[in-house]
């Protein structure tokens, strides 16, 4: 099928298949994408530093390859896997089995075709809510974005509009999902 994305284009979106279970009976939070400044990692992961001790029993797996790539894996995280480049099969097999899909992104995407193939997979995303994925997801609802003004760094630990908050609210959000890259990683915890 194809989805029509800004300025009229269109992306071909495969069907993944079936879930085998509902998003809330994972304990798996995905970000699928380069690891670069401008996708957001670093927020994301910083996010996910401050929220996890309110979602012990998520794990956040990081797919993808990148200029952060080295500094990122050498980094100690608590619950965060990097399996480094996958295809695009094994991507969507990992979204069929996640609770929700971060997509922390600071840059102005026209549509992020990784939302589009999560919400192929009945995938919650959160997501920045800036450019295209930010029309696109908030569509979804308010709670499925974070404010990307990350040129202020409080922004981040104000609980209610940053990913830490997000995050941690990770066990409990429920489709339409949740804002900020932490506040995303908490709004996943209750997805």
């Amino acid at each position: 099928p194809l989805s029509t994305l800004g300025g009229g284009q269109q992306a071909a979106v495969t069907d993944p298949g079936r879930r085998r279970q509902p998003p809330s009976a994972s304990q798996t939070v995905l970000y699928a994408g380069k690891l670069a400044s401008h996708k957001g990692i670093r927020l994301l992961l910083d996010g996910w530093r401050e929220a996890s001790a309110s979602v012990p029993h998520l794990e956040l797996v990081v797919v993808g390859d990148g200029p952060l790539h080295s500094e990122l894996t050498n980094e100690a995280f608590d619950r965060v896997r990097f399996l480094g480049w996958a295809d695009s099969e094994s991507v969507q097999a990992m979204m069929l089995a996640a609770r929700a899909l971060v997509v922390p992104s600071r840059w102005y995407e026209v549509v992020g075709r990784v939302a589009l193939e999560a919400f192929a997979a009945g995938l919650p995303v959160l997501a920045s809510d800036i450019g295209g994925l930010g029309e696109v997801v908030g569509e979804l609802g308010p709670e499925c974005l974070v404010a990307s003004d990350d040129r202020d760094p409080a922004i981040y630990r104000a609980p209610g509009k940053n990913f830490s908050w997000h995050l941690s609210q990770a066990a409990t959000i429920s489709p339409p999902f949740s804002s900020r890259p932490s506040t995303l990683l908490a709004r996943t915890a209750s997805i």
